[in-house]
């Protein structure tokens, strides 16, 4: 009887009535038929528990060997037919000699054999086609070619040959089997598809032709006894009998009815296939020929309709209607047991019940307008107001809940696209329904993505049908149900095509589906604010409703968009939660810092390169291989690293993807699913390797799910089937995808659908080819090669471009991983309807806010799909998302992380990519705009990266900024763009870091592993910086140097910021690095262009002046020591000027600085060869006066107020001084003293003696023609770090500390260790070059070391009393950063806050803000620092500060430090006062060191208090 459905696992629920037969048709090949009977009363199985089971015969297609005794043993193919498939094959490879043929045969026995058991008709072609004729017949015959094959076998079989040729054949013979039997399961494949199809159609017309002879009152009995059945009026199921009968193929046969059955696709017209409507039960009805059914229509489920007239109800015999294997209940049998008759007997007479016969729906009203303020569902109100829907009202000829006779079901369209159902039909309805366009009204079609129903579980019925259950709704009378259909984008549909189905019926329309048409409308929305972000805590919180206005809109002025055109349709603008920091920090995880050694890099390139001949045969290898490596790295990162290497390598085609290896696609899907389960599962338990395991996924793709593999085989079969295009290219595609699957076949798919989007132009396909790099030798180069072009008609195009976009998303389900939209699939759920019994459901992930998710996912496909697409908007919906993502990975419930993370992975690509999209247009933009695109870039790369404190501490200062700026700004407050301006500086430094880092891991992998792959050398040597220009970092660098000149520009500040205003004439030189030529000696004079500037490297012999695009602090070494010999230095913010000088290399130019923010550039003559400036002397030339070697005072530690004049150098003797001198609030720390001469009486020590001798030699060494300066001098720091500490420098710095009132823990090894380093300083090389150059004696150089507390600061600070640059004495300028004074003094990279004091006027100016990258903080507990103090320090005209080392004892803590929280930043009135305690202190040093001029160091601490912790005389 009609009314099957599916139920899940495979099983199928068909009501039966008592006394009614149920009959079913199988096709061949199928061993049983299983079933159960239920009803609301419970289930009845057998007595045993198990299911009921009705054996069927089988028929045989080859012959069966006898078993023991004369039975039928195993299934074994017949002898002389494998040796034809082994002598075909060997002939088809040329006849190579020394064939192992007993080999062969034994392999070609096997695969037959497997093909016997699994598939016998498949068996069956492959048999004849080697000219085995009759081979499915129980005595075979064979032909004559047949005998000659046989006979020629058998004489091969009598040849053997050398062992290692024949090893080599027969691997190849073994594959060719596998090819030939791989082929063969196709074939079946096929064979059993159409023989399918062909029984649907039959047992289509056999359903037609039973319901005909079936009477109406009968169909109402029939009808009523199934609703009491479940009602529950008939529960005793135990006390029926059931009896079966089986009919074999000839009683079938007997019994079908006359004429022909054609095929599903049935011919037409006009002569062409036409593609079936519906699919026979859950997968819809089958397009029957007119021919033999006068007016044909069916039930959605597949079910005929009732016979309208006598004639035909009179067409069909009782005995057609039984020609199937029958089931029938009996009320009087009581036994409960199972009968199962034999073979060709007949069933009991009696007939079967007709089938329903309800008339059919009638259409009530064609279509009513609604008035806008009414509300859907009418009585209940619970859908929200109409908005202008339209409304559809359709009767049906069931009970009503009011018990009329006749009840509604009414549509109700939204012009949101949403689609309400409403019915007062008293039995529960289920809405079948789908998809429908106008052009095909009877095709149904898989709804869009991104659609959703209330209630929320849908089914899918196949065919692109879906099934969802009423609902019944509260409240209102008579009773109501609803179904609500939602959907984000209906551009290729018409409307909603639908049936319903109750408990034992389907309904329809005449015979005929409802069909619900949706207007095409445009919808213009007011261009959307960038973001809207909220200030507070980060809880996240509701988006506000859509309609809510932008800032600009709200005031009352035109919105201002950026990043788009003023296109009329546009989404509404993407409402951000209140994120802060705390929702992106990461605290491990960045690249190169889980401790990675060069040397895992050779181990891991040598097992890499030992593996890859096995990889080259296909994917599945490829991706066993990774597996292995996976396990032997060992979570080393360098091993991990040269992994990445290898795959990306494979990813950019630079690998072998396939050498003569057939695999299946679901092999290839399950070894790629492995390999990523694994580096998901280091991501997860090792956090210090997040980012290069998410290197290593973005190089593969995920795998697929479940059946995902095998249905890139199945459903291009079904492909070429449902639109005819079984040759030409779509063949030789198919065979390739049977063959070996791989990423390419995206790309070819995308290909096809551009081909037909563009009206079957041929030149669109191959131009989406070659912009994938699949060339037309790539796809010749397969072992299954593409020859053909494709070639569809212009009927065949709706259709195949429906399915190649369904196919897609099976493909890049397996083989992509950064495809957004395949990516997105996995995580908010999806499912494809049912292929060869396989149907893909994919539940959304757990622990993730879908809905919210599913939106803006939506909202950035649709604007990237624009042509003129709103682009901050797009990315404000990008990194929305992956801030969800990012908060449901952090959950350690979460059980999908893998989708999760590849999710991420592709939202932050394609936020990458669309921000480079921007980079053309940006001179169009306001300068807020252009702010709000860097913001967002830097939150893309801080979702990116691991250890990422310090970004996310730049992003949350530039938000607070973005905040407060009104959207169309062009111009910022010179204050502002100041600070703006530091920010970018800080993250364009650590952009440079983590970039350095890549280069560092990537490239040397690459070089190694390149060359013995065979790659490519350019692609070789890029390799590190293509990786680093496919990060969000690439986009963000690109966009802070769009905004920087715009902020200085509003800063009132120039190109260039002069640091040593000399004037330089010399020739133009381009070098990298300065410390690269620190130590070369030019013979002319000469300006150097260098790209990068550390802070601690000299001025070169013979340099005139220094030019650079970094920017080091004002008082760091290198801008010292410029001020110091006379050289020019200054840096340039415009790479546009500064690349316009590099044109100029190799020209006299004479540079001189236009203020502090300008040079001016002139061509001209410089100073003769032979005579370079110096370099060595201050402004005048003069040069430092001579060292004297000082005498050690016989005191290993002195106090600093018991110091000599000769003791210790000027830090010491200075502090000293200042004791007691300065005012009270005021204050210098305690000191210890390691006199001069201390280290010397160490070396003097019994246990140094051996060191005191090499010491003796090495000092010798030094400057010695031949010899290696920098070898000696690290041999000398050698000999230093290794002494032994006199027993009596212990006891004398433990007392020493004591008297001075220093507290110390006693940890005397961390002391003596810190000392030594301090000694060791002195054998630098930038200390002993500076002296060479200087014409000082280093054999004079004595080191002191002073010991102090370190002072827990809140800031440090570096001050000269006269202004550096301008030499101005009424001026003074000072640098501060947070915590100590090392990232100020090292040169760390970054800018201190800077100001300029007017000392007469008061008052003081920001010159500019922080833009270090991090703070260092004292230690916890405290400790000591050992500071060097040379007496080759603070001499007249050579400026000795920074050329050796101090120490601290222990360890300070490096930290991220975020300005926007920093008062110094943040608060105008306290940054005054810190500035004034400064200068104010500074100038007390000044008066009590004489008035002359001075470099002062010291602290802010917590409570405001300052600290001088050295000063010197300022060297100008």
């Amino acid at each position: 009887p009609p009314g099957s459905r599916l139920q899940g696992r495979g099983a199928v629920r068909t009501p039966l009535e008592v006394g009614q037969a149920a009959t079913l048709h199988v096709p061949a090949g199928l061993e049983a038929l299983e079933f159960v009977l239920a009803s609301g009363g419970g289930c009845v199985k057998r007595p045993d528990g198990g299911n009921f089971r009705v054996p069927l015969p089988r028929a045989r297609a080859l012959q069966v060997a006898p078993g023991p005794g004369g039975g039928a043993g195993p299934v074994e193919p017949e002898e002389e037919l494998v040796k034809v498939l082994a002598y075909s094959k060997w002939e088809e490879g040329g006849r190579p000699p020394g064939a192992p043929v007993q080999q062969l045969v034994r392999e070609a026995h096997a695969a037959l054999k497997g093909l016997l058991e699994a598939d016998p008709e498949g068996a069956s072609a492959l048999a004849a086609r080697l000219g085995w004729e009759g081979a499915v017949a129980v005595g075979p015959s064979r032909s004559v070619e047949g005998e000659r094959l046989v006979a020629e076998a058998q004489a091969l079989c009598r040849e053997e040959d050398e062992a290692e040729a024949r090893a080599a054949w027969a691997r190849e013979a073994a594959e060719a089997s596998q090819g030939a039997y791989v082929r063969a399961q196709q074939l079946a494949e096929e064979a059993s598809a159409a023989a399918a199809r062909a029984a649907e159609v039959a047992d289509h017309l056999r359903d037609v032709a039973a319901s005909a002879a079936q009477e109406s009152g009968e169909a109402e009995e029939a009808r009523r006894a199934a609703q009491a059945a479940a009602a529950g009026k008939i529960s005793d199921l135990e006390s029926l009998n059931m009896s079966v009968q089986v009919l074999g193929p000839s009683e079938i046969e007997q019994r079908r009815l006359p004429g022909r059955v054609s095929s599903p696709a049935a011919t037409s017209g006009d002569g062409k296939g036409e593609r079936p409507q519906r699919r026979r039960g859950a997968q819809g009805r089958v397009a029957l020929p007119k021919a033999h059914v006068a007016e044909e229509s069916s039930m959605p489920n597949g079910s005929p309709r009732p016979p309208n007239s006598a004639e035909e109800r009179a067409g069909t015999s009782v005995d057609d209607r039984r020609w199937r294997a029958e089931l029938q209940l009996h009320e009087d049998d009581k036994s409960g047991t199972w009968h199962s008759e034999p073979q060709g007997a007949e069933p009991p007479e009696q007939s079967a019940p007709a089938a329903s016969g309800l008339p059919a729906a009638q259409l009530r009203g064609s279509e009513e307008e609604e008035k806008d303020d009414e509300k859907d569902g009418d009585d209940d109100g619970t859908l929200g107001p109409d908005c202008g829907s339209q409304r559809f009202n359709f009767q049906l000829p069931v009970p009503a809940s009011d018990g009329t006779n006749t009840s509604t079901i009414t549509a109700q369209v939204f012009p949101d696209q949403r689609i309400v159902f409403t019915s007062d039909a008293a039995e529960p309805l289920v809405l079948h329904w789908g998809m429908f366009r106008e052009k095909k009204r009877h095709r149904w079609y898989a709804p869009p993505r991104g659609w959703s129903t209330e209630p929320g579980f849908s089914q899918d019925a196949g065919g692109g049908a879906w099934e969802t259950a009423f609902e019944a709704t509260g409240g209102s009378a008579p009773a109501r149900q609803t179904v609500q259909v939602k959907f984000q984008d209906l551009d290729r549909y018409d409307g909603v095509v639908f049936v319903l189905k109750t408990a034992i019926d389907s309904l329809n329309n005449s015979g005929e589906d409802f069909h619900v048409p949706i207007a095409k409308r445009k919808v213009e929305l007011p261009p959307p604010p960038v973001s809207q972000r909220t200030s507070g805590a980060s809880k996240p919180r509701h988006p506000a409703p859509h309609s809510t206005a932008s800032p600009a809109a709200q005031r009352g002025g035109q919105p201002h968009k950026e990043g788009g055109s003023t296109a009329s349709v546009s989404l509404p603008p993407v409402q951000r939660h209140a994120w802060d920091q705390t929702g992106m920090l990461w605290d491990r995880g960045a690249l190169g810092q889980a401790g990675w050694d060069p040397a895992g890099i050779d181990a891991a390139v040598c097992h890499i390169a030992g593996l890859e001949d096995g990889a080259t045969r296909s994917f599945m290898h490829r991706y066993n291989c990774a597996s292995e490596l996976l396990d032997a790295a060992g979570g080393e990162e360098a091993k991990l690293a040269a992994l990445f290497v290898w795959l990306r390598f494979a990813f950019l085609r630079q690998l072998v993807w396939n050498n003569n290896y057939n695999i299946k696609p679901r092999e290839i899907s399950q070894a790629q699913g492995r390999f990523t389960d694994g580096v998901v599962a280091l991501w997860r338990s090792r956090p210090e390797l997040r980012e290069v395991a998410e290197l290593i996924l973005s190089a593969v793709g995920s795998g697929g799910e479940g059946n995902m593999g095998q249905r890139i085989r199945d459903e291009i079969l079904d492909i070429q089937s449902r639109n005819g295009c079984k040759g030409g290219m779509m063949e030789e595609w198919h065979q390739k995808l049977h063959n070996n699957t791989c990423p390419d076949d995206v790309v070819i798919c995308e290909a096809l659908i551009a081909y037909i989007a563009s009206g079957l132009d041929v030149a669109q396909y191959w131009a989406q080819l070659q912009a994938h790099g699949v060339t037309r030798e790539r796809l010749l180069s397969y072992d299954r090669a593409i020859h053909s072009e494709p070639s569809f008609s212009a009927e065949q195009c709706e259709g195949l471009l429906a399915d190649l976009t369904e196919y897609l998303r099976t493909l890049k389900a397996v083989h992509t991983g950064a495809d957004l939209e395949a990516a997105a699939n996995k995580v908010l759920g999806y499912s494809q309807s049912s292929c060869k019994g396989k149907e893909v459901r994919v539940e959304a992930v757990e622990h993730v806010d879908v809905e919210r998710l599913g939106a803006l996912v939506h909202l950035a496909l649709h604007n990237a799909r624009d042509s003129e697409p709103d682009r901050l908007n797009t990315v404000s919906a990008m990194v929305e998302a992956r801030q969800l993502l990012h908060a449901s990975l952090r959950h350690d419930a979460l059980a999908r992380t893998k989708d999760v993370l590849y999710l991420d992975l592709a939202l932050g690509t394609a936020a990458r990519a669309s921000l480079e999209g921007a980079l053309s247009s940006l001179a169009g933009w306001s300068t807020a705009g252009v702010l709000r695109a860097v913001l967002l870039a830097l939150e893309n790369l801080c979702l990116s990266s691991g250890s990422n404190a310090e970004l996310c501490a730049c992003w949350n200062e530039l938000a607070g900024v973005c905040d407060s700026l009104p959207s169309a700004a062009q111009a910022l407050e010179e204050g502002v763009a100041l600070r703006v301006s530091a920010n970018l500086d800080r993250v364009l430094n650590l952009v440079a870091m983590r970039t350095g880092t890549a280069q560092e891991l990537l490239q040397p992998a690459a070089e190694a592993l390149g060359p013995r792959l065979g790659c490519d050398e350019r692609v070789t040597a890029l390799f590190a910086e293509e990786v680093i220009r496919g990060t969000p970092a690439a986009a963000l660098s690109q966009l802070v140097k769009a905004a920087l000149p715009r902020l200085r520009e509003s800063a009132k500040l120039g190109d260039w910021q002069v640091i040593s205003p000399e004037e330089a004439s010399g020739e133009l030189a381009h070098v990298e690095r300065l410390a690269d030529v620190q130590w070369e000696v030019y013979s002319s004079p000469t300006v150097l262009l260098v790209d990068h500037v550390g802070g601690e490297e000299e001025i070169p012999q013979g340099v005139a002046g220094v030019l650079t695009l970094d920017l080091p602090d004002l008082l760091s070494h290198v801008a010292v020591r410029a001020r110091n010999t006379g050289a020019l230095f200054a840096t340039c913010f415009s790479e546009a000027v500064f690349d316009s000088l590099k044109a100029r290399v190799g020209t006299a130019v004479t540079v001189g600085p236009l203020g502090a923010a300008d040079l001016r550039v002139e061509e001209g003559q410089f100073a003769p060869a032979g005579q370079p400036p110096t370099s060595s002397g201050g402004p005048g030339g003069s040069g430092p006066q001579a060292l004297v070697q000082p005498q050690f005072c016989g005191e290993l530690v002195v106090q600093a107020d018991a110091l000599g004049p000769h003791a210790a150098g000027g830090k010491s003797r200075n502090l000293a001084g200042l004791s007691g001198s300065l005012p009270s609030w005021v204050g210098t720390p305690a000191s210890a003293v390691l006199p001069f001469g201390s280290m010397e009486a160490a070396l003097t020590e019994p246990a140094n003696a051996t060191i005191a001798s090499e010491h003796e030699r090495l000092l010798g060494a030094l400057g010695a023609p031949g010899e290696s300066d920098a070898y000696t001098l690290q041999k000398l720091r050698d000999g230093v770090l290794a002494m032994e500490a006199p027993p009596a420098l212990r006891d004398a710095f433990t007392e020493g500390l004591s008297e001075a009132g220093i507290a110390w823990d006693g940890r005397w090894p961390e002391a003596w260790a810190a000392i030594k380093r301090v000694w060791a300083s002195k054998f630098n090389e930038r200390a002993w070059l500076s002296c060479q150059r200087a014409g000082l004696d280093h054999a004079a150089v004595s080191m002191a070391v002073l010991c102090q507390e370190v002072v827990d600061a809140k800031y440090a600070f570096v001050a000269h009393t006269v202004h550096p640059i301008t030499k101005d004495a009424d001026q003074a300028y000072a640098e501060v950063v947070r915590g100590l004074g090392e990232t100020l003094v090292g040169n760390h990279p970054g800018r201190a806050f800077s100001f300029t004091a007017h000392k007469s006027e008061g008052g003081c100016r920001v010159e500019g803000y922080p833009s270090k990258i991090s703070i260092l903080q004292a230690p916890a507990g405290g400790s000591l620092i050992c500071r060097s103090d040379s007496n080759a320090e603070d001499l007249d005209g050579f400026a000795g500060a920074g050329l050796y080392d101090s120490v601290t004892l222990a360890e300070c803590q490096d930290c991220a430090h975020d300005y926007a929280s920093d008062p110094l930043v943040t608060d105008v009135s306290y940054q005054a006062k810190v500035m004034d305690l400064i200068v104010r202190a500074s100038q007390a040093v000044e008066q009590a060191m004489g008035g002359a001029p001075q470099d002062v160091e010291g602290v802010v601490t917590h409570d405001d208090r300052v600290v001088v912790v050295q000063a010197r005389p300022q060297v100008l």
